[in-house]
């Protein structure tokens, strides 16, 4: 994710080193700095699913409530607090809960892609 975006938290704070046989770093730093690993990144898609080929990216989408998801599925829904908020409140909370779920399983799969490189990593000594 680039840096450019609201949730983005200093790089610094962000880059965490384990120690291991090797280095495993984690970084939420998803700028592509690469050919490389775009070229591989792209090769990985054809495989699988690709945004640029399988979203129709001329569908509008209201940015007040990106997923269309119904006011009930909003944490605060039906609480008092939720009464006393404005449509425009509304909108911003239905918005950033949507963000929030969303970037969860955006670091989850960033976590997944880790453990999965070090498992292929260390797989040549499994065994041994």
């Amino acid at each position: 994710m680039s840096t450019l975006y609201r949730y983005t938290v200093p790089m610094e704070e962000t880059h965490w080193k384990f120690p291991a046989s090797g280095e495993v770093a984690f970084t939420w730093d998803y700028d592509a700095r690469s050919d490389e690993l775009l070229k591989l990144y792209s090769k990985g898609k054809k495989e699988q699913w690709d945004a640029d080929t399988r979203i129709d990216w001329i569908l509008t989408v209201d940015p007040e409530d990106p997923m269309q998801m119904k006011d009930e599925v909003a944490p605060l829904y039906g609480t008092p607090l939720w009464n006393k908020l404005s449509p425009k409140q509304h909108a911003d909370l239905r918005y950033h809960s949507q963000v929030f779920n969303l970037s969860q399983f955006l670091h989850g799969e960033q976590g997944a892609l880790v453990c999965a490189a070090r498992i292929v990593k260390d797989a040549p000594r499994i065994g041994v």
